[in-house]
């Protein structure tokens, strides 16, 4: 760049230079233009001064002698002396005019070198104009890349978070399965031990309910506390013919609370409860004792959580690579998943319900995917909307290079010579 701009500034005094020059050229032709306009009339006096010269040598040559010849010859060195001075006038003027015309010469090989540098000096400029613009060009190619690269940088780090999020959150969920795998392994460890009829955590009753009025609301809830009554009942006395007895023990203010918080809303998903296990034969209320089944009521706003044709969860297999242990365990897999993102969506009922729920549909299509020559991505669709209460209704689907092969609808898998 210095360079480029060193070369711009002996541009400019070359330039300098040339205008001063131009300007003595033009006024050296103009004294020269003029010395050649005296010039010419001086040519023509002399002339004519030699013309009357030699008329008078003539006359004098052809007279006799007379009073005037004295004057005759007088004129006569008159137009020799004149002739003379204007000779000598001439040839200054003459001398003038040649080193006019030199110098004029010296300055326009001068004004002629001034140009030549100029134009070096502009084709040099050109040339680094020319090699700072390509630098410039791959500078700014270079910057633009630089700007993808980091682009791609924040994406893929955006991406690691996403991956640390999910790893963090299927951690998470791994950690409340195992939690409920210990409290179901206690829960089995206490039927072992007695006949339960209810479980800890087991919904006893749920419904749908919208709040149009304070009326309607209390009618919905009383018929969900005596379908919920009525379970339990059957549940821990099912030989006891009287079907009234009230054994579920709900605080009144929940009810209250219940009633309030459902008016004038949207639709709830309402469900009730058991707070403890009951084995069967304990529960029933009597006059002496109060061994009611305590309860809990929650209501959950009911939306729609997932479309139709939705994708919650995919795992990859390769039938060629994999046997019939590690396919399963990859379905599991897949199964755990999208009963994650389920709880994670928030629907109360989370595990998912696969195609009829028939055992059969399943080992169907567990044998299309080992007949298959390729490696498959087997995706669990959601067959229908899903709102709160759930369950997902899902359907397994297997793929191959964007093809949809099979699911455990159709179960039609298609040979592998006829997708690769």
């Amino acid at each position: 760049m210095r360079e480029v701009t060193e070369i711009a500034r002996q541009r400019r005094d070359f330039k300098a230079q040339q205008r001063v020059i131009s300007e003595q050229v033009l006024e050296l032709k103009q004294q020269v233009k003029d010395i050649e306009g005296e010039i010419v009339p001086l040519k023509q006096q002399i002339a004519v001064n030699n013309k009357q010269k030699s008329q008078l040598q003539q006359q004098l040559e052809r007279t006799t002698p007379n009073p005037n010849l004295i004057s005759q010859i007088r004129s006569l060195q008159d137009y020799e002396n004149n002739a003379k001075k204007l000779s000598q006038n001439l040839e200054q003027r003459l001398a003038r005019s040649t080193n006019l015309e030199a110098q004029l010469q010296v300055q326009q090989t001068e004004l002629f070198n001034l140009k030549t540098q100029i134009e070096q000096l502009d084709a040099k400029l050109a040339v680094r104009q020319a090699q700072l613009k390509e630098k410039d060009k791959q500078h700014q190619q270079l910057e633009r890349e630089f700007q993808t690269r980091t682009m791609e940088l924040k994406l893929r780090d955006r991406q690691l978070k996403k991956i640390e999020l999910q790893i963090k959150i299927n951690q998470q969920g791994l950690a409340s399965l195992e939690r409920e795998v210990n409290n179901i392994e206690q829960e089995y460890q206490k039927i072992r031990k007695g006949n339960v009829g209810i479980l800890r955590n087991q919904v006893l009753a749920s419904t749908i309910i919208k709040g149009n009025s304070i009326e309607t609301v209390a009618e919905q809830i009383e018929r969900l506390v005596t379908q919920a009554n009525l379970n339990a009942l059957q549940a821990t006395h099912p030989d006891t013919s009287d079907r009234q007895q009230k054994i579920l023990e709900i605080a009144p203010e929940r009810i209250t609370q219940l009633k309030k918080q459902l008016v004038g809303r949207r639709n709830y998903v309402v469900r009730i409860f058991s707070l403890g296990n009951h084995v069967v034969g304990v529960g029933a209320a009597s006059q002496n004792e109060n061994r009611n089944i305590q309860v809990f009521i929650d209501a959950t706003p009911d939306r729609k959580l997932f479309a139709r044709n939705e994708q919650i969860a995919e795992v990859s297999i390769d039938p060629t690579k994999m046997n019939e242990d590690q396919i399963r365990q990859q379905l599991n897999i897949l199964i755990v998943t999208a009963q994650l993102r389920a709880r994670r969506a928030g629907i109360l009922e989370d595990r998912p319900q696969i195609g009829d729920g028939q055992l059969a549909t399943y080992v169907q299509f567990l044998d299309s995917i080992k007949q298959q020559k390729f490696p498959l991505e087997i995706g669990a669709i959601v067959e229908r909307d899903t709102y709160t209460l759930g369950p997902p209704i899902i359907k397994l689907q297997a793929e191959s290079g964007g093809k949809v092969l099979f699911n455990t609808y159709s179960n039609a898998a298609i040979s592998s010579s006829s997708v690769h």
